[in-house]
């Protein structure tokens, strides 16, 4: 009864350019597709993406990252869904998610694993060049 409106007045919508790489040492990759679309309502940024048939130019070393996220995060989170293709996941990986750290466009993906601690995934996880990885993350951010 003593509802009230209020008025969206942040929002937006975009592309951005997803990029595998090693956290340690980049590599180069190239994609059979690279797509990636977000919408930023307020300080909650859901950005999707898709890169298919990652290829290897030369590999990287390290976490397997994405970067080029269109914000900021303004701290530590955890989210998202994914699907991978072509990855060796360590045995009893029972779900996967984004870890994206504050003050950052990049995140890496964390395998939980039953009765271990976390692991992320690295680049040498990728089995071949047919490779896909694509999800979506959601976090803050203070822009």
């Amino acid at each position: 009864a003593n509802a009230t409106s209020s008025l969206l007045d942040d929002y937006e919508e975009g592309t951005w350019t997803p990029v595998f790489s090693g956290g340690s040492s980049a590599g180069t990759y190239t994609y059979g597709s690279q797509v990636g679309r977000y919408t930023k309502v307020g300080n909650m940024v859901h950005a999707h993406f898709r890169l298919g048939n990652i290829t290897t130019g030369s590999a990287g070393t390290g976490n397997a990252e994405i970067s080029g996220l269109p914000y900021i995060s303004n701290l530590d989170q955890t989210s998202g869904n994914l699907e991978l293709t072509n990855f060796n996941l360590a045995t009893g990986t029972s779900n996967l998610s984004f870890t994206i750290a504050d003050n950052q466009s990049k995140f890496t993906i964390v395998m939980t694993i039953d009765n271990l601690a976390k692991q992320t995934l690295a680049v040498t996880d990728k089995v071949d060049n047919s490779a896909d990885i694509q999800g979506t993350i959601s976090y803050l951010t203070d822009s």
